[in-house]
C-alpha cells in the first residue's frame, strides 16, 4: 500500500513539473509566462523581459533594455544618448547640441561652438580667461587682440602695444599718422613737422627745410 502511494505521489509530481498550460513547447518551470504562448524561455531571458540573454544589458534586470537599443547600457536609448558608446555622456534632452555643457548653463544649445555660461558669460565664443572683456559680446579675445586696445591684431601696428597706431591710419607703421608722414610707405620719412621738405633730414639737421637738395648743418 505505501509503494502504492509512493508510485501515485511520484506520478503526480512528474504531471505538475511538464506542465505547459500555453501549449508552447516550453515547460511551466522555464517559461516566463505559463498563460501566454508569447512568453520567453527563461533559459534564454533571465529576467524575462522579451530580450535575449546575449542582447540583454543585464539580464538579472527586467529594467535595462537591449544592447541594440542602448550600446553603452546606461538606460538612455540610442536616439536620446549624445554618445552610445559613453555611460557617462549627455542626452539629447537636456543637452541638444551635445557638447556636454546642459540647456540650463548653454549659451545657446543649438551650437555647439558655445560653450558654458560660467564660462563665457557675454557668450560671445571666448572663454573667461582669453577675452578681453567678458561682459561686453563686442569686445574681442585675446587670439585676435593681444593687447585688448579694441584692435585686431591684423589691423594693429603692435598688438602688444594698446597705444599704437592702427594700419589703416598709419600705413608703414612708424607712429606717424599718414596725414602727417611725409611718405606713408617709407619708414625712413617721418612726421612733415619736423622735416618741413621730406628729404629725410631733420629740420634741426637741414640746411633749408624747404629746399630737399639743400645740405645738412
Amino acid at each position: 500500500m505505501t509503494t502504492l502511494l509512493s508510485i501515485l505521489f511520484l506520478s503526480i509530481g512528474c504531471r505538475t513539473s511538464i506542465t505547459d498550460k500555453d501549449n508552447d513547447g516550453i515547460l511551466e518551470e522555464n517559461d516566463c509566462d505559463d498563460n501566454d504562448p508569447l512568453s520567453s524561455n527563461i533559459k534564454e531571458d533571465a529576467d524575462c523581459d522579451t530580450v535575449p540573454t546575449n542582447d540583454d544589458c543585464d539580464d538579472n534586470d527586467n529594467t535595462v533594455g537591449s544592447i541594440l537599443d542602448d550600446a553603452d547600457c546606461d538606460g538612455i536609448s540610442t536616439v536620446d544618448d549624445c554618445d552610445d558608446g559613453d555611460g557617462g555622456s549627455t542626452t539629447v534632452s537636456t543637452d541638444a547640441d551635445c557638447d556636454g555643457v546642459l540647456t540650463t548653463n548653454d549659451c545657446d544649445d543649438n551650437d555647439s561652438s558655445l560653450g558654458a555660461i560660467s564660462e563665457d558669460a557675454d557668450c560671445d565664443g571666448f572663454t573667461v580667461d582669453v577675452d578681453c572683456d567678458d561682459s561686453d559680446d563686442s569686445i574681442q579675445g585675446l587670439d585676435n587682440d593681444a593687447d585688448c586696445d579694441g584692435i585686431s591684431t591684423e589691423e594693429d601696428c603692435d598688438d602688444n602695444d594698446p597705444d599704437s597706431t592702427i594700419i589703416s591710419a598709419d600705413a608703414d607703421c612708424d607712429g606717424v599718422l599718414t596725414a602727417d608722414d611725409c611718405d606713408d610707405n617709407d619708414l625712413a620719412l617721418l612726421d612733415i613737422a619736423f622735416d618741413g621738405d621730406c628729404d629725410g633730414i631733420s629740420t634741426e639737421e637741414d640746411c633749408d627745410d624747404n629746399d630737399p637738395g639743400s645740405t645738412t648743418v
